[in-house]
């Protein structure tokens, strides 16, 4: 089970539980939201992240050194730090090669930055799959879970070289959004 820490708190596998406090407040207590982040750990292979890499090499963008993916799972409602602690170990990361970080970030120092989600209406298959595991694990709470990916870019890239590979390559700007950090 996760062990609950503070954020500044380094252990080799996860990053503490602290919450953030929705102020509306259901029949049995407060909301909570949680954002969690998986990710290979350094030294295991990742097929997407190379594969994204050599899609960013082909659209002719040269400054690029690195890319690291990470699925990302906002799960909100109900819910304790026990909770989302099953709820990690069981569903959502595989110990042996990934990290896993609840609210707060792996440090990615030189990095930019890429969240994509699925646009407000847009059915999140992904999501509606940790809903029916959720529930298969026997927890009866209504939680809202949302999902999305958050790409890791080193390199020297331009602002106009990151908003290229956000929308030909990270995402598909129908059906998602994307947000740039730097």
């Amino acid at each position: 089970m996760a062990k609950i820490l503070h954020a500044n708190t380094r252990p080799p596998r996860r990053i503490g539980f602290a919450k953030i406090r929705v102020s509306e407040r259901s029949g049995r207590g407060c909301v909570v939201k949680y954002k969690i982040l998986v990710k290979h750990k350094d030294g295991f292979f990742d097929a997407e992240a190379e594969n994204i890499k050599k899609d960013i090499l082909d659209s002719g963008i040269r400054g690029i050194d690195s890319v690291e993916v990470a699925q990302l799972y906002e799960i909100s409602g109900n819910v304790s730090d026990k909770e989302i602690s099953r709820i990690c170990d069981k569903l959502l990361a595989d110990p042996i090669t990934q990290s896993l970080y609840v609210n707060s970030n792996p440090e990615k120092n030189n990095s930019s930055r890429i969240e994509v989600n699925y646009k407000s209406g847009v059915t999140d298959a992904v999501a509606d799959t940790v809903k029916i595991g959720i529930a298969d694990i026997g927890m009866k709470n209504k939680l809202s879970v949302r999902t999305g990916k958050r790409f890791f870019l080193k390199g020297n890239l331009t602002e106009e070289e990151l908003k290229m590979i956000a929308e030909k390559i990270l995402s598909n700007t129908v059906v998602q959004e994307y947000s740039i950090e730097r």
